[in-house]
């Protein structure tokens, strides 16, 4: 989940540079070898659903992984200084980040938190009580 996750993140991050090919080829090409990957897991190495996960895992990876190494290969498909590698310059406004990104992240954790516990009392009052 987490390689799909960011290969989302790239695809807006390039589409906003009108950069649209890069991800597209990509998930084409990783989409047909993605039918053999099932085959393999699962006819070849007999693995069974469990190779259905691996195959869509494998799947996500590369589509993460393909574009990052076009990219990284041919700086010409992007606009000149929008991909930059990571350094230590990358990290120097971390804390500031992380001053704002924790709380929030507490905030949304306790939101879904006690969405997740009215549900569940509620699935515990019964009907009568809940007048439904």
């Amino acid at each position: 989940i987490w390689c799909h996750a960011q290969t989302e993140c790239l695809r807006r991050f390039l589409g906003t540079q009108g950069v649209f090919h890069i991800v597209m080829n990509s998930q084409l090409v990783n989409s047909a070898f993605h039918s053999l990957w099932i085959f393999l897991f699962v006819y070849v190495f007999d693995l069974s659903f469990q190779g259905i996960a691996l195959a869509s895992c494998l799947t996500y990876i590369l589509n993460f992984v393909v574009p990052i190494v076009w990219i990284r290969f041919n700086k010409s498909s992007v606009k000149e200084g929008s991909w930059q590698p990571i350094s230590k310059q990358s990290f120097q406004e971390l804390g500031e980040y992380l001053r704002y990104g924790i709380p929030t992240f507490i905030m949304l954790a306790c939101e879904l938190w006690s969405f997740e516990i009215l549900g569940i009392m509620a699935g515990l009052c019964g009907e009568e009580d809940l007048a439904a």
